[in-house]
């Protein structure tokens, strides 16, 4: 075997195990990725959220409620029937759509 063929037989052996090396190094970096994907979708991502405290009415503060609703009225007649209605019907806002004043009036 002539000495320069020795040389390139051991460059090429050092290409391919450069070559090797550098597929290892994507394959590990893959796995890497991989397991971090992992990791965060086996994470819970919801919280268990806490209950919310309940609001109930006193009778104190029906009467400041009352007072509150019949000051407004005096002052701005729309919005103070307005929450006297939200105030006798318990309900929010957007439950009152498609309500007329005499389905309300007694």
């Amino acid at each position: 075997m002539d000495i320069n063929n020795y040389f390139n037989l051991n460059n090429y052996n050092i290409d391919s195990i450069l070559k090797l090396f550098k597929e290892y190094q994507k394959v590990v970096n893959e796995n890497k990725i991989l397991k971090n994907s992992l990791k965060i979708s086996s994470n819970p991502t919801k919280k268990a959220s806490k209950p919310t405290p309940k609001f109930y009415l006193t009778p104190k503060a029906i009467k400041i409620i009352e007072k509150c609703v019949k000051t407004l009225k005096q002052i701005d007649p729309i919005s103070g029937w307005f929450l006297h209605i939200l105030a006798i019907s318990g309900c929010r806002g957007t439950e009152m759509q498609k309500v007329k004043m005499q389905d309300i009036t007694p």
